[in-house]
């Protein structure tokens, strides 16, 4: 590998700059480009997406991923390995409707599921203790009766608490409205899914197995990845046909990567971030369910049935599937 100046680089000397890049991107670039909905306003603008899709209320999907940990030391060998019968490293992120993440947690070791990820994502905790209230949409019921909620929720699978905060699809039912809303659920949630095979396929250090030995330099491998993926959904979308010429220039694409790396930051192992702690904490991590979650989700369902019979979905189902009474 030959740098600017056409001197070539030892495997050392760019592993140690890595390392370097990954910290000071973690801590200083991060922080610009993975941002949550500050105010009532930003959830909003999140919500309009979802709602054109017949899912008002929702701002954001979230889902976990696992990395392949093949250089996990023997100690924690045990510890990181899952269902995959091999050493992983998990991250739990939130995403929108155009693949921008919103939030990612540190790593945790790969055999905590979803519901004990939940319980520590910090996205959800906020949701949880009220601090967007304040936003209200309506619901209709499938007579045009006008429900008014408050406060957003998550879209999630069926491997999440079922919280009034996260909302998930229904698997066995013998309503018309709730299959078909789950069916549309379904669909809408696979842009977190999206994302994931996004942020493998643009950096392979994500889709093979990870030799790093330290868990902190991981955390910021994945953390410059979420950022890097954000920068680049810029790049992407710069190209405008009513404008007819790209908004940022190559050399100001580059000053953005390159803003603040002057901080060269040294990642020491601390193995607190495999979320060893979490366990000491709450030994009891199983599904909790929030009184009136049927309830909530029977109405966004009916909800959906009421603005797909008037024709105000962007698209879905076509027809209503036939559901077999039992």
């Amino acid at each position: 590998m030959e740098n600017v100046a056409g001197r070539v680089l030892s495997y050392e000397t760019f592993r140690q700059f890595s390392h370097h890049f990954f910290a000071a991107v973690a801590k200083h670039i991060a922080p610009l480009h993975i941002k949550l909905p500050q105010t009532v306003d930003d959830c909003e603008k999140l919500h309009k997406q979802y709602a054109a899709r017949g899912h008002p209320g929702a701002i954001g999907s979230v889902d976990g991923v696992q990395l392949c940990w093949e250089g996990c030391p023997y100690a924690w060998r045990s510890y990181c390995t899952g269902h995959r019968k091999y050493p992983t490293l998990g991250f739990n992120v939130t995403c929108d409707l155009d693949g921008r993440i919103q939030h990612t947690t540190p790593v945790m070791a790969g055999r905590f599921n979803d519901l004990t990820k939940a319980r520590f994502n910090s996205y959800i905790q906020l949701l949880r203790s009220g601090a967007f209230d304040d936003f209200v949409y309506t619901l209709h019921e499938e007579d045009g009766t006008k429900i008014v909620k408050h406060g957003p929720y998550l879209i999630c699978d069926n491997g999440y608490h079922a919280w009034l905060q996260l909302m998930c699809s229904s698997k066995h039912t013998a309503k018309s409205a709730l299959t078909m809303w789950s069916i549309r659920l379904e669909e809408t949630r696979k842009d977190i899914e999206r994302v994931f095979g996004m942020l493998k396929k643009r950096f392979r250090a994500l889709k093979v197995p990870i030799l790093i030995q330290d868990a902190a330099v991981v955390n910021n491998l994945w953390i410059t990845c979420c950022t890097l993926h954000n920068i680049l959904l810029d790049c992407d979308t710069q190209f405008r046909k009513d404008e007819g010429h790209f908004r940022m220039t190559a050399d100001q694409a580059r000053h953005v990567v390159l803003h603040r790396l002057k901080v060269r930051l040294l990642a020491h192992s601390d193995w607190s971030y495999l979320g060893h702690e979490f366990e000491r904490a709450d030994p009891e991590f199983v599904r909790q369910r929030d009184p009136g979650f049927e309830k909530f989700r029977g109405e966004l369902a009916r909800h959906y049935i009421h603005e797909w019979d008037a024709k105000r979905i962007e698209c879905g189902p076509r027809r209503r599937p036939k559901v077999i009474h039992v």
